[in-house]
């Protein structure tokens, strides 16, 4: 209020009052004077909704607010971990069933990790595991190699999951298959990953290495892993670290 009563008095003054230049200039002078005060005032109140100095934007919380971007990431959890799976190398003995007609035999000096692998001809092993309650996102891992095998690319040599849920239903025969050359032309150790994603919970797995129902050759698996992951992480976000 002293503010616009002393403005009202000086614009008289500039227009009416005043018998010289210099009242004139002395009146203008504490006009700009009052303004420049004024902003200061505006400028202090501008500063109580400031957060360690500086301005807090719209819809962005201070650091360890409930809603800040800090938590973004703690609702994501894990990025993804691995499963302890049995005898995953094949240096022992078990951990193991025998998958079809011929299932498998542990051999040495051909591996891809450690000194062993299985030979399969007309087989495969297979292993079930439990999963924790809340997953619905599994990477089932192996690596393999052939040789004598001709013939086409199918689902008779893969890695090969049949999937329990958590009402009982079972989600049969899901699979991503192997490499290999025509003419019975030798394919070397390669890794070949199965990404199973479902809308239920997942409380079983059956997981299998097959090679079966060719005309000849044979098959080596080895270096057999898993890892789950939280239903909001993507399959690339993990960095697929395993279990020794």
């Amino acid at each position: 209020m002293h503010i616009k009563r002393w403005r009202v008095k000086l614009t008289n003054l500039f227009h009416h009052g005043g018998s010289t230049f210099i009242w004139r200039l002395v009146s203008l002078a504490i006009l700009v004077l009052l303004g420049l005060n004024l902003r200061l005032m505006m400028s202090g109140k501008d500063k109580s909704n400031s957060y360690s100095g500086s301005r807090i934007q719209r819809n962005e919380a201070p650091p360890g607010s409930r809603h800040g971007r800090n938590n973004v990431r703690k609702l994501k959890g894990m990025k993804c971990e691995p499963v302890k799976i049995s005898n995953p190398s094949f240096e022992a003995k078990g951990g193991w069933s025998h998958s079809g007609k011929g299932g498998y035999a542990i051999v040495s000096g051909t591996s891809y990790s450690g000194k062993q692998s299985i030979k399969v001809v007309n087989g495969g092993a297979k292993q079930t595991l439990q999963f924790p309650t809340g997953v619905r996102k599994f990477v089932f891992s192996a690596f393999s190699r052939n040789s004598g095998v001709n013939g086409k690319i199918s689902s008779s040599y893969s890695l090969w999951c049949d999937i329990k849920l958590t009402d009982g239903k079972w989600l049969y025969g899901q699979h991503t298959n192997f490499l290999m050359k025509s003419g019975a032309v030798p394919y070397s150790w390669h890794e070949r990953r199965l990404h199973v994603s479902n809308k239920k919970d997942i409380t079983e797995v059956t997981c299998s290495l097959i090679f079966r129902n060719y005309a000849g050759g044979r098959a080596f698996f080895d270096h057999v892993r898993m890892w789950i992951f939280p239903e909001d992480v993507d399959f690339k976000d993990c960095k697929y670290t395993y279990l020794v």
